[in-house]
């Protein structure tokens, strides 16, 4: 087994945000996510293929801030933090490119260190994407807790734990459809989805929509049918015949998940 080191990176503060996020998951409470969810800036976002990825951090070299045993916590990527190109990068423009940053609510903070720090050091490892700063400072204020980093290369991932089975919540229309792709564990973030039917439909790459929804116009309905899903980590998970033949619009269906 390689061991995933920890590395530092800098910027953290509590955050307001949207339940769904840019993601686009509808109830990350609901879904399985609870609080332990980040929000990240456009470096890492990566127009939504970050969407499920799942980051290791913790508190660390701030015995007055950080928590007894600076334990580490396990946050999943569900959001967007925009850019604010009217404030500089290093004083309110956490987000803008070319910083590398997260977002983190008050409960996730809190489980880390007090949330009244001014600036602490955070570690953090993901996957083969770290990040490397000299110091980490964590800012609070009213609007939440941040990350900037750096990144360097390993070869393997923090894992995402999660109940049960890969979700499909099928939404649209009859001749156009889409997917959102939920719960997914392993590497977490989905890099691919096909799709197909018992009967007519042969196996059909699907388009990332947005976050974790992706879309097709081929038609799907009147079939059972089969996805198969691509992780960032080169994995992938075919889950067969998980829905009917007569499956409706809004109706989610539970499928194979990562080992």
């Amino acid at each position: 087994m390689v061991r995933i080191p920890f590395q530092k990176l800098l910027g953290l503060f509590l955050s307001e945000r949207h339940p769904g996020g840019a993601c686009n998951y509808k109830d990350v409470a609901g879904q399985g996510y609870g609080m332990n969810t980040a929000a990240l800036s456009s470096v890492l976002f990566k127009n939504g293929q970050a969407c499920g990825a799942c980051f290791e951090i913790k508190c660390a070299d701030n015995p007055q801030w950080c928590k007894l045993g600076q334990p580490s916590l396990i946050v999943t990527a569900t959001d967007h933090c925009p850019p604010n190109p009217s404030l500089p990068n290093d004083n309110g423009g956490w987000c803008n490119v070319p910083r590398e940053h997260f977002d983190v609510a008050k409960p996730v903070f809190s489980q880390l260190a007090e949330y009244e720090a001014g600036i602490i050091p955070i570690q953090y490892r993901r996957s083969h994407d770290f990040s490397i700063f000299s110091h980490l400072a964590i800012f609070y204020n009213l609007k939440g807790l941040s990350f900037l980093i750096k990144r360097v290369h390993f070869p393997c991932r923090v894992p995402c734990q999660k109940q049960g089975g890969i979700r499909f919540t099928i939404l649209g229309n009859p001749w156009f459809y889409q997917v959102i792709v939920w719960n997914v564990g392993g590497a977490g973030d989905v890099v691919g989805v096909q799709v197909k039917g018992d009967d007519k439909l042969k196996w059909t790459q699907m388009e990332r929509d947005w976050g974790t929804t992706w879309k097709t116009s081929a038609i799907l309905l009147g079939e059972s049918l089969s996805f198969r899903v691509s992780a960032s980590d080169d994995r992938d998970s075919t889950s067969w015949h998980v829905t009917p033949k007569n499956w409706q619009f809004g109706q989610t269906y539970e499928g194979k998940n990562f080992n």
